[in-house]
């Protein structure tokens, strides 16, 4: 198909897309009662066949109520939440009293109702009329069944419920410029290098007399830990802990 061609599709859907709107306008304002199920911007559309006998529409609160004590229970006023629209009703596999002229055949409002529920946008309701009448985007869940009296006709039950649109605001940063109209750059400020917690071993010369558990009671309060600082000085002391010599430099660590 050339682009042409479907421009002309196109335009042709479109123009009758326009149609249907005046059509709807007039419909509210003299009264006439119609309902319409449309989506891809009203080009495709199905009008209900036969109206139903009764429409429930409700407009659900979703306000909380909360107990404050010394006042009772308070309500917190919220938004209103979606509407929604119930009714059944059928589709005739004939014309019938009070179904409209030329109806779709009861297996294409089926096939209707599925492609609506299977496309990601939503749909919309368009109800024309009496003091009820409201044009919004909604979604769809119904049940059909066939009964063996009326072969060909499907009765169905549908519910409606409206369609809120909501977006995430993003939020912008402005960043900066310098005179000359370039960015300045983020500056970090050096911090200074912070103090080793490990502290420096200390040295020690033996003396005549001394003993690896007096030296380790003098500088750790405890002469048990003498092996503390024979492991650190066995090149030193050799492989007896208990045969120190005056004049030799051990290193003691800090605890």
């Amino acid at each position: 198909m050339t682009s042409k061609k479907k421009k002309k599709k196109v335009s042709k859907a479109a123009k009758s897309a326009k149609k249907w709107k005046k059509r709807v306008s007039a419909n509210n304002k003299s009264g006439t009662y119609e309902i319409w199920l449309t989506y891809n911007s009203n080009k495709k559309r199905l009008q209900i066949p036969v109206l139903p006998e009764k429409i429930e529409i409700s407009y659900p609160e979703k306000n909380d109520t909360v107990y404050v004590y010394g006042v009772g229970e308070v309500t917190i006023k919220k938004h209103p939440g979606a509407f929604v629209m119930k009714w059944s009703g059928f589709f005739p596999a004939a014309e019938c009293q009070g179904c409209i002229s030329n109806p779709k055949k009861p297996k294409e409002c089926l096939d209707f109702l599925k492609k609506v529920m299977k496309i990601e946008k939503p749909a919309k309701i368009v109800y024309t009329g009496g003091a009820c009448r409201l044009s919004s985007q909604c979604t769809i869940d119904f049940e059909a069944s066939e009964e063996g009296g009326d072969l060909g006709t499907i009765h169905y039950s549908i519910t409606i419920t409206e369609y809120k649109k909501t977006s995430i605001r993003k939020l912008k940063v402005k960043k900066k410029k310098k005179k000359n109209g370039s960015k300045k750059k983020a500056k970090v400020k050096k911090t200074s290098n912070r103090t080793s917690s490990k502290s420096k071993a200390s040295k020690y010369t033996v003396k005549k007399g001394d003993c690896l558990w007096n030296i380790a009671k003098k500088f750790y309060g405890k002469g048990a830990k003498y092996t503390v600082i024979y492991n650190a000085n066995k090149k030193v002391i050799g492989g007896n802990p208990n045969l120190i010599y005056p004049g030799q430099v051990l290193t003691i660590p800090k605890e």
